[in-house]
Parts: structure tokens; sequence; C-alpha cells
């Protein structure tokens, strides 16, 4: 049986259902942005496996921290806590965050200098101050 596909910011979820992303770092999310690429799990005609343990219940699987989910929602469930994990999870996301937005304004800052390179190449290499706006 295959994994179910990656999901969430930095593809840090795994999908649970068509509707729900849910991972240690990113907690869980239902029906947003986030859990929008689980949709294409419906057309894959393979069953995926959801990692993680079994919920008290036994009708799911651990999504995140004190959340059990299985295809069609998600729950409180104690046997899911994950002790004092919450400020090191909390940590994780914020410095990944924090690197994806450097890249992002990286990767910014380099197509704004060429094009600015290819600005000036077709008006013949004039100085900074003839693109500069009046």
């Amino acid at each position: 049986m295959r994994q179910c596909m990656k999901c969430g910011p930095g593809d840090l979820g795994q999908c649970f259902g068509p509707n729900i992303c849910c991972g240690e770092l990113i907690g869980c999310h239902i029906r947003t942005l986030e859990s929008a690429a689980c949709a294409k799990e419906d057309l894959v005609p393979i069953p995926c496996e959801v990692r993680g343990r079994a919920c008290a219940d036994g009708r799911g699987r651990c999504g995140a921290d004190g959340i059990c989910c299985n295809e069609e929602t998600c729950t409180i469930d104690e046997e899911c806590r994950t002790e004092g994990a919450t400020i090191d999870k909390e940590n994780a996301v914020a410095k990944r965050v924090k690197t994806e937005k450097s890249q992002q304004l990286e990767e910014l800052l380099q197509r704004l200098l060429a094009r600015e390179r290819s600005v000036r190449a077709s008006v013949g290499g004039l100085p900074d101050a003839a693109l500069t706006p009046r």
C-alpha cells in the first residue's frame, strides 16, 4: 500500500482524507488552503496508508498532538498526546516559516535584479539615474 500524499506548509503534513491535512509540526487543517492538495487523493485509485499510531477508539490515526483523524473528521484524543512537544514544535515551525520566507525574499530579489539587468540592456546600458522615476 502506498503512503498518503504530503500536504500543508512545507509538506510537513499528510493527507487523512480529501479535505484533511495533519502533521505533528503543523496541527490539523480541515477544508483549508493547506488541505486543498488532499483532494487529489480521490483521483488515485489505489488507497493510501496514513502513518502514525492508532487512536484510542481504533477508528483513526493520530494526526497531531492530541488529535485523532480519519478520512472524514478529526476529534480530540488523549491517546494522541505528545508529552512536552508543544514548545519544540512551535519553535520548529517558526524556524521553518522564517527559512521559507527568507528563501522567497531571496528569489524575489534575484528576479528583480534580473529584470533590472534586462531593462538596462534593452535601453543601451543607461546609468542608474536614467532608470530612476522622476
